[in-house]
C-alpha cells in the first residue's frame, strides 16, 4: 500500500523505491508519485503502489557511468534511476547522488543515498 511505501521511504531517508517482482524491476515509486497521489485524495492505507508506480522504467546497468547517467535521466526527465547488477536491484542513482558527485567529488559516500 502507498502508506506502507511512504513509512519506508521516509525511515530509510529516501525518496524512491525500486518496485520488484521476483527479483525484476517491475517500477519505481517516487516522492512526486506520492504527491499526485494526495492531490488525487486516494486512501494511502487502501491504495496499492502499482496505481501510481512508473511501470517498466528504465534502469541503469552497473557499470554505467556517471555521464551516461546524467545523460539518460535529462533525455527521459526523470531524477531517479535504479540500477542493476545481472537483472538485480542494487541501487538507485538520484539527480542529487549527480550532482553531489560533480561539485564535491569525493563526497557522495558520506552523502545521505536516494534523496
Amino acid at each position: 500500500m502507498l502508506s506502507d511505501a511512504a513509512q519506508r521511504m521516509a525511515a530509510s531517508e529516501v525518496s524512491s523505491l525500486a518496485v520488484t517482482r521476483e527479483g525484476e524491476v517491475i517500477g519505481i515509486l517516487t516522492e512526486r508519485d506520492l504527491v499526485q497521489s494526495m492531490a488525487d485524495e486516494v486512501s494511502p492505507k487502501r491504495t496499492h503502489v502499482s496505481a501510481y508506480m512508473t511501470r517498466s522504467p528504465y534502469v541503469l546497468d552497473i557499470d554505467s557511468d556517471s555521464n551516461a547517467a546524467a545523460q539518460r535521466m535529462i533525455d527521459l526527465g526523470v531524477r531517479h534511476l535504479p540500477v542493476v547488477e545481472n537483472g538485480n536491484v542494487v541501487g538507485i542513482v538520484s539527480a542529487r547522488d549527480l550532482l553531489v558527485l560533480e561539485t564535491w567529488p569525493g563526497e557522495l559516500s558520506s552523502t545521505r543515498r536516494g534523496s
